[in-house]
């Protein structure tokens, strides 16, 4: 009995053990990953919270107030700049889109472009290539023309256009292309075999390569610093301009409605998601 007493106590205290190393460690995980989140997202927190703010110093809080979002709806210099950022990402966004359609199809549908090894390297390069290198070569070849928003599409295109055919070139190699053979067996024609079956498919690269290409040229400010004119002032460049002189929390409160619209596209695109899932 006594031996049998001994061995259960050993038992329990085992367990013990185990459920304590279980509990530290479940503890580790979450204090890491709440400090990675905390280190990822406290900067973002900390703009917002200082758009509110109703003293114009950055870093000092003096009470609670919209004052500068009034202000950021008088501003015209920034919402001038916000629609001419916008207008640039949503063309080049396009344009690489289409781009990257053609170039996909070329090098996925012609048997002899994927017999040339240099090809695939040639298109991705702009992957690698530093943006200074890409900004400085670009503003060499628009050097005989003038300036202006036309440059900056056409830059923007030359920079977003690989990352679309990536994501496009990985979708070709998954689809199921016994799909378009049966329907050109039946007869169809190749452009409706594209649009009615092809499309479709690539539907979720498509929208995710524009939506690539749109945040990239939204985002950037060193190749629209090498090829934009002096009419030409987006958002980032404008922002960039403004460190010489002070950033005013207007810039916050324009960051604040950015982290908004992206959150709440976000969220409807992960309900949509979860919707199209559960009717399957």
């Amino acid at each position: 009995m006594g031996k049998t007493q001994n061995f259960d106590t050993v038992n329990i205290n085992g367990d013990s053990i185990e459920t304590m190393m279980l509990y530290r460690r479940y503890f580790w995980q979450k204090f890491i990953l709440f400090m990675l989140f905390l280190f990822i997202y406290f900067p973002i927190l900390y703009l917002i919270t200082f758009s509110f703010n109703n003293s114009k110093l950055q870093g000092i809080w003096s009470g609670f107030s919209c004052h500068w979002y009034h202000q950021l709806s008088q501003n015209t210099m920034i919402l001038k700049a916000i629609q001419t950022s916008f207008e640039i990402a949503t063309l080049s966004a396009t344009g690489s889109l289409i781009l990257a359609i053609i170039a996909a199809l070329s090098y996925e549908k012609f048997y002899g472009f994927k017999k040339q090894p240099l090809l695939l390297p040639l298109i991705t390069t702009t992957l690698v290539i530093p943006e200074v290198v890409l900004g400085l070569s670009l503003l060499i070849l628009f050097l005989p023309i003038t300036k202006g928003a036309l440059t900056v599409i056409c830059a923007h295109m030359t920079l977003t256009t690989a990352y679309v055919f990536m994501l496009l070139q990985k979708r070709f190699q998954d689809m199921d292309h016994s799909l378009e053979e049966a329907a050109l067996d039946l007869g169809a024609k190749s452009y409706q075999v594209f649009f009615k079956i092809t499309l479709p498919c690539l539907m979720p690269s498509l929208l995710s390569g524009w939506l690539l290409a749109f945040v990239l040229s939204l985002d950037d400010v060193v190749i629209a610093s090498f090829v934009g004119g002096p009419g030409v002032s987006t958002l980032p460049i404008l922002t960039f301009s403004q460190l010489k002189t002070g950033i005013t929390p207007e810039i916050n409160c324009l960051c604040t409605f950015i982290v908004g619209i992206m959150s709440f596209g976000l969220l409807v695109w992960s309900y949509v998601l979860r919707h199209q899932k559960s009717h399957r």
